[in-house]
């Protein structure tokens, strides 16, 4: 009785040596941290302005609202659509380039998104990954809106792995990534 219970106790303890090692998890990045990268990618920003910017994606100030709001003249001479309500306090951030953009307020919108919706990817490869899954299909949003990184790999299974974050963050040149990734489970 002895020599079965350890055989079946020995079989276990090699089983567990035969399995396969768990994937490599990919490493989060806190939310400040991907504002500041997306911020510093952004061309539509003054340089030394981050420090007021990153309170506002935190929600502890709001741009679009805080400072004087520019008048019609004021608008017209910085080149801005005058029926749009800009402040003085978003002008104050803006490059020149963030000032050429149709809406002015865009600019942070896309930073904020690009960052969250990247943390919030993160997130879903590392859950997919604990779970043993290594392969995933990309769907992207199939609309006007989708550059053509998205609609080339609408469809595409890849391996999850911190390399396919990068080739999104590379690739793609949506305002921001809004396409998702299907897990692919083999039985």
């Amino acid at each position: 009785m002895l020599k079965l219970i350890s055989k079946i106790f020995s079989k276990k303890a090699s089983d567990k040596k035969t399995r396969k090692p768990s994937l490599q998890a990919i490493q989060p990045k806190s939310l400040d941290n991907l504002f500041e990268k997306h911020f510093n990618e952004s061309s539509y920003f003054k340089e030394g302005t981050f420090d007021t910017v990153i309170k506002h994606l935190r929600h502890e100030i709001d741009l679009n609202k805080s400072g004087e709001k520019l008048t019609a003249e004021e608008k017209k001479s910085l080149g801005l659509n005058s029926r749009l309500s800009i402040t003085s306090d978003l002008v104050a951030v803006l490059s020149e380039s963030g000032l050429n953009l149709l809406n002015p307020k865009e600019a942070l919108k896309q930073v904020y998104y690009r960052a969250t919706f990247e943390a919030n990817r993160i997130e879903n490869f590392n859950k997919m990954l604990s779970a043993g899954i290594e392969q995933a299909t990309y769907t992207s949003c199939g609309d006007e809106r989708d550059c053509e990184w998205c609609k080339a790999n609408n469809g595409v299974k890849f391996k999850v792995s911190e390399a396919l974050n990068t080739e999104i963050n590379q690739g793609c040149t949506c305002d921001w990534n809004r396409g998702f990734f299907k897990a692919e489970i083999n039985f």
